[in-house]
């Protein structure tokens, strides 16, 4: 583990073959967001100047550096017990590392922890699908909704079905759109 975790946070991994996300025009060329990217880090200063007039170095230490050394890390630890165990409810058919689902890390990760349903359905804005899955990155999201700065929000059974999936527990299809086991099943030449 120690090892992936120096790989992971000093080096890049560059693929011969990507996989490809394409979030659109709308996103991927807005000058926006285009600007948050090239500076997050500086987003950090005028959270850093509050925090100083608050509580002094303290404040700043803790909400700042610790809080973003807690963030890479929890991402870090998502990233390797989330690809070697955990529950399933979907297998990726053909994808050489299978995600699983990390029950104990769900509320630091924001739902982030049931990465196997987040690699089932990426374009769903829940993770935590079924009863008792805490997802705060999905509540936070509803949040945004009410308040109008969010819509057209994505789940899975709104999603259209999904080639090259398998469901492995009898739950898995209870969240999935209509037409999921039929395709499913053809991608798998199963028959009733």
């Amino acid at each position: 583990m120690w090892s992936e975790g120096v790989y992971y946070l000093n080096f890049r991994l560059i693929l011969d073959n990507p996989p490809g996300f394409d979030p659109g025009s709308e996103i991927g060329n807005d000058p926006f967001y285009k600007f948050l990217q090239k500076t997050w880090m500086a987003h950090q200063i005028p959270v850093a100047i509050i925090l100083f007039m608050i509580g002094g170095w303290p404040w700043v230490i803790w909400g700042v550096a610790v809080r973003i050394a807690a963030c890479t890390k929890m991402h870090w630890f998502i990233s390797y017990f989330a690809h070697t165990r955990g529950p399933q409810d979907w297998h990726l058919d053909g994808a050489s590392l299978q995600a699983h689902n990390i029950p104990l890390l769900a509320i630091p990760t924001m739902g982030e922890s049931w990465h196997c349903n987040h690699h089932a359905f990426p374009s769903s804005a829940k993770h935590g699908l079924y009863p008792g899955q805490i997802d705060l990155g999905f509540v936070f999201i509803r949040a945004l909704e009410k308040l109008g700065l969010a819509k057209d929000i994505k789940l899975p059974h709104i999603l259209p079905p999904r080639p090259g999936i398998t469901p492995v527990t009898d739950r898995a299809l209870s969240i999935a759109a209509p037409g999921q086991a039929e395709l499913s099943a053809a991608d798998h030449n199963v028959s009733d």
